[in-house]
């Protein structure tokens, strides 16, 4: 059996500046790491924004090739062509597509032809919640999704 002064004599643990020196790495390590995770997520965000635009995009575009026209968002769900729970939120033009996203449908006209109203165009905007420093997306007739910085202006194509 040992005596208490072996015990003491063989020490083969941990310094305290081994283990500090440890944590400060760790400390480094996720610092480095956690702007990357956010990147991440933001950009999953936006992405799933600009695939609901697209699918809007593609529902007022397949309207307009049967009927002529484009039609408000809720009417397109009203004849099924986009389905009524894709909006998360009412049946109205602004609803959730994506966390931290909501959307807008603008339709342009009306116009007045022999056949009846007729709307020219329509715009479907992502409009990022507050606070996240994400961008705004925008898509118009001619299929191209383009992205600003703040949503007042200054479009250009992603």
């Amino acid at each position: 059996m040992k005596s208490s002064k072996d015990i003491f004599k063989n020490n083969s643990g941990f310094t305290l500046i081994e283990i500090l020196l440890v944590v400060a790495i760790i400390a480094i390590l996720v610092t480095m790491a956690i702007p990357q995770i956010t990147g991440t997520r933001h950009s999953s965000y936006e992405l799933s924004a600009m695939r609901a635009l697209k699918a809007v995009g593609a529902a007022q575009q397949a309207y307009n090739n049967a009927y002529g026209t484009f039609i408000p968002y809720e009417w397109l769900q009203a004849r099924n062509y986009i389905s009524p729970n894709y909006l998360k939120g009412s049946v109205s033009d602004r609803g959730r597509i994506a966390k931290h996203y909501s959307i807008r449908v603008i339709i342009d006209g009306p116009i007045t032809t022999p056949r009846g109203v007729r709307y020219t165009g329509f715009s479907v905007i992502a409009v990022p919640d507050r606070g996240f420093g994400l961008r705004y997306f925008r898509l118009q007739e001619d299929g191209e999704i383009e992205q600003s910085a703040s949503g007042a202006g200054g479009w250009e194509v992603r």
